[in-house]
């Protein structure tokens, strides 16, 4: 589990987690059609000990590219679920 201290030495603008999931219902569901289709999803700190998750579909783009162009996660339910973090590090998710 990510505790707040552990994610205050991650540095700033980077991407300090990564994962594949599918596109469904019970993982990160983000549209209805593709069902089972995997996406890469990326989360990066800010600048001001914040941080978001994005998303793409794990096809050709690397994490890089998905922090820069993929899809915000704004449900907490799916960001708890993709990143094990403590409630101290969940508040400070940037929605």
């Amino acid at each position: 589990m990510l505790t707040f201290e552990e994610f205050s030495k991650y540095p700033h603008d980077e991407i300090f987690a990564t994962g594949v999931v599918k596109n469904s219902p019970d993982e990160l569901y983000m549209v209805s059609s593709n069902i089972g289709r995997e996406l890469l999803w990326a989360a990066k700190k800010g600048e001001i000990n914040d941080f978001a998750i994005y998303c793409h579909w794990n096809d050709s783009h690397d994490a890089e590219w998905v922090r820069d162009y993929g899809d915000k996660i704004y449900n907490l339910k799916y960001v708890q679920m993709l990143l094990d973090c403590d409630d101290d590090v969940l508040k400070c998710y940037r929605m």
